[in-house]
């Protein structure tokens, strides 16, 4: 389960203790009941934790018999939806190996740190090929440098910087491009809205957009103006079920940097005994040395720092593609 990527690494949550006897027997069986009679017992996720305990507020409900509700799969597989925080592309079946792709399109007041100050707006995890090959960096709060994955650097999404009055060097990634900043307790400060979408026997697709008016600033707490407003929006194609493509746009007044974000993960690893493990240059794959707490296999295509991408003056507009196969 995800729960927007920001309740760390969780199998399953809060669906035992009662909201089951909310859905109908479709929903029940095919999109909760059959995820729990999988998931039961297996090693897919062998880090995460199983949080049984609903809110109080869901105490009034039951958990019934469900023995007879029937476990077939649902009818559809992508949910692309306008008035959703949470959008999925999935493959043609509910085989455990099936791709799928998720994008953030929060746009709720919820009021609430965990949902609005985890800057992960239009960001994306990608599964293909029986394994988790772009992955949020969820919260790390208990290894490494303990970060609850505030910052830009723990989603796959893109980071600004200003070549007129450069941000400072972040503390947590040594950089000056800067995250757009989503919001916090007090509000959303950047939501996201869904244009299109589009759903064919042959493509999905989704277009969304947000307005950035404001970047993370000197924590994952505050937040620094821009000087004039950018339009960002990223679509997403999903043609035959077979790979997709990403086109980031973005629309401004002014020169600005923008770096595309990407995290090559994997699920097949094994903890390291040492408590923090410097990989080589060769291993990871960048220009520096980095450290982490996990040794993967090597991955498919090395990881390569992303490259600026400049918005001169003059020009409004700018475009990036990514496929991923």
């Amino acid at each position: 389960m995800n729960n927007y990527v920001t309740s760390g690494n969780t199998l399953e949550t809060y669906q035992r203790g009662g909201i089951i006897s909310l859905l109908n027997d479709q929903e029940k069986g095919g999109e909760v009941l059959r995820y729990l009679d999988q998931t039961k017992g297996d090693s897919l996720l062998p880090y995460s934790r199983e949080n049984d305990l609903a809110p109080t507020k869901l105490l009034y409900t039951v958990y019934g018999n469900y023995n007879g509700v029937s476990r077939e799969s649902p009818e559809w597989t992508s949910h692309l939806d306008e008035d959703a925080i949470y959008q999925v592309f999935r493959g043609g079946d509910w085989e455990e190996d099936s791709d799928w792709l998720s994008l953030v399109t929060f746009d709720v007041e919820s009021n609430s740190n965990r949902d609005s100050a985890h800057h992960d707006q239009l960001s994306i995890e990608y599964y293909s090929r029986g394994d988790l090959l772009l992955a949020d960096a969820g919260e790390t709060k208990h290894i490494l440098d303990t970060y609850y994955g505030q910052y830009a650097a723990h989603h796959n999404s893109i980071q600004i910087e200003d070549p007129q009055t450069p941000f400072a060097t972040s503390f947590w990634a040594d950089s000056q491009a800067r995250g757009v900043y989503k919001g916090d307790a007090t509000g959303l400060d950047t939501p996201v809205t869904v244009d299109t979408t589009i759903q064919t026997p042959w493509m999905d697709s989704i277009v969304a957009s947000e307005k950035i008016t404001d970047v993370i600033g000197s924590s994952w707490s505050d937040s620094d103006s821009l000087s004039s407003p950018i339009d960002y929006s990223r679509t997403i194609m999903y043609p035959e079920d077979d790979y997709f493509v990403i086109f980031d746009r973005f629309d401004g007044t002014e020169e600005w940097t923008y770096r595309n974000v990407f995290r090559p993960t994997s699920l097949s690893i094994a903890p390291t005994s040492q408590a923090r493990l410097v990989m080589s240059r060769e291993t990871s794959g960048l220009t520096e040395p980095h450290t982490t707490g996990y040794h993967s296999p090597p991955i498919r295509a090395k990881p390569r720092p992303a490259l600026p991408q400049t918005l001169s003056h003059g020009t409004r507009q700018i475009h990036m593609v990514t496929r991923l196969v």
